[in-house]
């Protein structure tokens, strides 16, 4: 199972409970499309998945953006995946897509869950 997470504001670890706990441990892969904000936070969520592919987020703090690059390229069960934390607009994110021979296209800084095609 592959699980897509952004915008997991908080400055303490224990912003990785319930079930978004729960279901990072049970992935295959997890896909972070940003704002972890600090190094706490990054830290839990890699001591409950070996496989973590995440991305800078526009609030993460020094030591956060130190660790992870502004965007990444993942592949899942055939699948490629393009992932960043925000554009300004659908245009640069098809652009962004397609610039990395990607599938889909995960983002973060919306707030708001969707699938679009």
């Amino acid at each position: 199972m592959l699980v897509a997470v952004s915008d997991t504001h908080g400055r303490e670890e224990h912003r990785l409970r319930g079930r978004t706990r729960e279901a990072v441990r049970a992935a295959d892969a997890v896909v972070h499309a940003g704002d972890l904000y600090t190094e706490g936070v990054l830290d839990a969520f890699e001591s409950v998945t070996e496989s973590l592919y995440a991305v800078v987020g526009n609030n993460a703090d020094t030591t956060v953006r130190s660790r992870l690059p502004e965007s990444r390229v993942v592949g899942y069960e055939g699948v490629t995946f393009a992932v960043r934390h925000r554009a300004r607009s659908r245009t640069e994110l098809a652009l962004f897509g397609r610039e990395r021979d990607a599938d889909a296209v995960v983002y973060g800084h919306s707030h708001a869950p969707g699938v679009e095609t």
